[in-house]
């Protein structure tokens, strides 16, 4: 079929103007055109009530001009973050028994390191319950021994006194020149004229001088016949030195030259008993007591004249003494 080709007429005065539809009239038509066609020949009718059944709000449209179709590109975005979430999940699930293994195998190495340290502790414990019974038993044979060797001390020291019972001790007597055992004798001689004590050469068994750190000063040891005669020369002294007060028996009454010295004549002491007569001194300075002597091997103490004396046999006697003060 042919078309025709000429233009279409252009409107006149007569004709309307044919305007441009607006976007609400628009929208009716549309609505209109899709509606079912019963409702089509009922829009034609100017009845408000089925126009306003058959016509769309403003709100609907909008609501609808809301939605968007669902794009494929979403749903494949959707799926890789899921599977990203799910290597992640599987990475840290992984992860999380790796690290539940390494605990595991920690806590059992521990346990096993407990069971040795227990085992050792017990070991350790029943070595020492041995060492312990050990050490008391050592112990109480150190106490028995102890006191095995202070008992036989005390009996060596006993005979020992006991062997010195005639022995004198005379000190600060200078060493003579060419000395000899008869110089010795003689000297002693003089020493009994000056306290009026009769000593004969026979009342002698023995005379030396013992070794000392100083040579020019050692002691003489004078052993005499009988106790009685030791005795008596020790009280002679004492008297001679209570009577004569700070003129006491020294060197020059026996005309030996030099600078006076004062002589000291008692009883020959064991060591132990030297050891104990010096801490006896001593004691007696720091605690003012006023006499200190020994008698027949026997050391004394006695704070004033006329008070009673305490007699120290050993260093305990002096802590005593001091605790009763």
């Amino acid at each position: 079929m042919p078309l025709k080709r000429t233009p279409p007429k252009s409107p006149g005065k007569n004709q309307k103007k044919v305007s441009t539809p607006t976007l609400s009239e628009t929208s009716k038509t549309v609505n209109i055109k899709t509606c079912p066609p019963q409702m089509t020949s009922a829009t034609t009718d100017n009845s408000p009530s089925q126009y306003s059944q058959s016509v769309p709000s403003t709100d609907d449209l909008s609501a609808q001009r809301g939605k968007r179709k669902f794009d494929g590109s979403d749903h494949s975005d959707m799926r890789a973050f899921m599977a990203e979430m799910r290597m992640h999940f599987s990475n840290f699930t992984t992860n999380q028994d790796n690290k539940l293994l390494d605990l595991q195998k920690s806590i059992t190495e521990i346990k096993k390191q407990n069971e040795e340290i227990f085992k050792s502790i017990d070991f350790i414990s029943q070595k020492y319950d041995d060492l312990s019974l050990k050490i008391s038993k050592l112990e109480d044979d150190k106490k028995e021994s102890q006191n095995y060797i202070t008992a036989l001390e005390e009996r060596l020291d006993f005979l020992e006194k006991k062997s010195r019972s005639t022995y004198v001790e005379i000190r600060n007597i200078p060493k003579m020149p060419s000395e000899t055992k008869k110089s010795l004798s003689s000297l002693v001689e003089k020493i009994g004229q000056k306290l009026n004590v009769t000593i004969e050469l026979r009342d002698i068994k023995d005379i030396y001088r013992i070794n000392t750190k100083s040579d020019d000063n050692k002691p003489i040891i004078l052993e005499l016949t009988t106790v009685a005669l030791k005795d008596n020369l020790i009280d002679s002294i004492k008297k001679f030195n209570k009577v004569r007060g700070a003129d006491n028996f020294n060197t020059e009454h026996l005309q030996i030259s030099g600078s006076p010295k004062k002589v000291y004549i008692g009883d020959s002491l064991t060591p132990k008993q030297k050891r104990l007569f010096y801490l006896a001194r001593e004691f007696a300075k720091a605690n003012d007591y006023s006499y200190c002597w020994s008698t027949n091997g026997n050391i004394y103490l006695r704070k004033r004249e006329g008070t009673s004396h305490f007699r120290v046999v050993s260093e305990l006697d002096l802590d005593k003494i001091k605790e009763n003060e």
